[in-house]
């Protein structure tokens, strides 16, 4: 995957993740992310949600459509959207982009914070998220 600059999520998207959280909670939510990149911007076209952590990488692989390959993982944290010790050890393994929300403990409002960072060079590259109208 090319180096990403911007994350572009409609916000019917981003409602259908904060539902998912407020559905999933106190388990982490999670969902595939399909899009395309063009100009280095992903534009996020759907979600798929998961259910009970069905996210897991280690198991993830088995349920995959191979003609569709999702473009990213969006997860919860209650406490920080920054890549926890082990999603670090899980990005250097992939090529996905990573959105990672906080959403607080317990949610409350849609009120969270939404990050997206992309292993780079041996590093997790944070990258800016644009939640769009159109």
């Amino acid at each position: 995957m090319p180096s990403i600059e911007l994350i572009e999520i409609h916000s019917l998207l981003v409602n259908a993740l904060w539902r998912q959280i407020l559905k999933e909670f106190p388990r982490e939510a999670g969902a595939l992310l399909y899009g395309e990149a063009e100009d280095r911007i992903m534009r996020i076209s759907h979600v798929r949600l998961l259910e009970n952590q069905a996210w897991d990488l280690n198991t993830l692989s088995t349920s995959l459509d191979l003609h569709n390959q999702p473009i990213g993982l969006f997860h919860a944290h209650r406490q920080d959207a920054s890549p926890s010790p082990g999603d670090l050890s899980k990005m250097k393994n992939d090529s996905l982009l990573w959105v990672i929300a906080r959403s607080g403990h317990p949610p409350s409002g849609r009120k969270f914070i939404l990050k997206a960072y992309q292993w780079m060079d041996g590093e997790a590259i944070e990258i800016e998220v644009k939640e769009t109208k159109s």
